[in-house]
């Protein structure tokens, strides 16, 4: 976790995370995602109510995740070394997003 403070701060971090993220070119986007990413914001604000010191919270989560990928279409079954690994990438992020419907089907169970 990281405490900012002001949207200028936060702007900061978010440009440090994309430039972490793992883009890579397939046949059918120039510039396709090849990881998750996930931004939990709490944000806080605090005000005086009748004389009293008041806090408000808010949660918000932002989710971007790659996108699922047919490998035929994407031209990730190329016999290249890219092809190959292009479809090793397809295989892990197809598997990454299987495993997700997984837990919010287990969430919405228990919920």
């Amino acid at each position: 976790r990281v405490k900012v403070e002001g949207a200028g701060e936060l702007l900061q971090r978010v440009n440090a995370g994309n430039a972490d993220r793992l883009v890579a070119a397939t046949d059918l986007n120039p510039h396709s995602s090849r990881t998750h990413t996930v931004v939990h914001l709490t944000l806080s604000q605090e005000y005086k109510l009748e004389g009293k010191r008041q806090m408000m919270f808010s949660v918000m989560n932002l989710v971007d995740l790659a996108g699922s990928e047919r490998v035929r279409r994407t031209g990730s079954l190329n016999n290249t070394p890219e092809g190959r690994a292009r479809f090793q990438e397809a295989v892990a992020v197809n598997q990454s997003l299987s495993n997700l419907v997984l837990c919010i089907q287990r969430l919405a169970e228990v919920s």
